[in-house]
């Protein structure tokens, strides 16, 4: 309410309030009694009505600062449970080769005894391991070397019959007598 706008109307109505008398007194058609008035009636105003303060510095978020953070921590987390379930398969992985390479290595020594004892007869050969490794299967392949007397032996090793990339190949070289 502004001081300047308080016409005789507003004077009337503000003679009703429980103050009248004190209005009763002055002349209101004075300029000086009415702008008197009306500053002590704002000033009874402010002090009875609390008008909320505008803060100048922020002391919280705001929802969209909450909802950034939010979408921050949301795709760390799911990169993170990516990452968790790769790791698992890479370790599944990693089980696989060195257990396949235990077996090939073991397998390899069988057929250096046999050759050692003349009774490898080197043609190849297929099969698969005893339990618990029954989920592997090796394979032999013998292929002639510029050397006369020495073969190649390759002995793969493999455990996913549907993914042929899943195996393990070890070398070595046999003397024949």
């Amino acid at each position: 309410m502004s001081c300047r706008s308080l016409s005789n109307s507003g004077m009337n109505l503000l003679r009703k309030w429980p103050i009248g008398p004190y209005f009763r007194k002055f002349s209101t058609n004075s300029p000086a009694i009415r702008s008197r008035i009306c500053e002590n009636l704002s000033s009874i105003f402010h002090s009875l009505v609390k008008i909320p303060q505008v803060r100048k510095t922020p002391g919280g978020f705001t929802l969209i600062e909450v909802m950034i953070a939010l979408a921050i921590v949301a795709t760390a987390l799911v990169a993170l449970l990516g990452l968790g379930n790769r790791c698992i398969q890479v370790h599944d992985k990693l089980q696989h080769v060195t257990t396949a390479t235990l077996l090939a290595q073991q397998e390899v020594n069988r057929l250096e005894m046999e050759a050692a004892d003349n009774t490898l007869s080197f043609v190849q050969d297929k099969g698969q391991f005893e339990k618990p490794f029954e989920d592997y299967n090796w394979t032999v392949r013998f292929q002639e070397t510029p050397v006369e007397g020495v073969k190649m032996l390759t002995l793969s090793v493999s455990w996913d019959k549907e993914d042929s990339s899943r195996s393990v190949d070890v070398s070595s070289f046999l003397m024949e007598k």
